[in-house]
Order: C-alpha cells, then structure tokens, then sequence
C-alpha cells in the first residue's frame, strides 16, 4: 500500500485521504508526496519526525537498557534524522 510507504501518516487522516486519493502506482508515489507537501507543507514533516524522534526517546528512558533492542532503536533514530536531513533539517544548522 501506498500509504505504508510514506512515513509518518496517521490512519483515518486527511493526510491519508489524500495519499488514497492516488491510485497504488510508482508512478503516483511522487505525485502523492508532492501533493502532501504542497497540501501540508514541509513543516508538518519536520513537526512529526521530531515528535516521532522525542517519543523514541522517551519510551526507550521509561522501558529502561534491559529491554530496548538497540539495533532497532538505532535504526529507527538514523531513518528519522535521514527524513529530517531531506527536508532541510541537519544537525549542524539546529544542533
């Protein structure tokens, strides 16, 4: 599905109608990010990949060490820092 390809989208959204709205193609997967963007704007993205990293983090201090599964966690935190760079958003220009 489409929709399992862009991240960040909440079920039941407008974000989402407006993927579904596209039909399942290659082709209209740029279409439909293009459209988010242009709907949504940048910001949004930003907005939820930090929230999204912030809640990683969060649940990884309350569940403690013994029962976070690192490499996973690691993996999560380089493809939100990896989105967040794509948008414009380095470490250097808000770190």
């Amino acid at each position: 599905r489409q929709c399992q390809r862009i991240p960040a989208v909440v079920s039941n959204s407008k974000a989402v109608r407006v993927v579904e709205s596209f039909p399942e193609s290659e082709d209209n997967y740029p279409k439909a990010i293009a459209q988010l963007q242009e709907r949504f704007g940048r910001e949004l993205f930003v907005q939820i990949y930090v929230r999204d990293l912030l809640s990683m983090v969060m649940r990884n201090a309350a569940t403690g060490r013994s029962k976070t599964d690192i490499p996973a966690l690691y993996d999560k935190l380089e493809a939100k820092i990896r989105a967040l760079e794509s948008l414009g958003r380095t470490q250097n220009k808000y770190g």
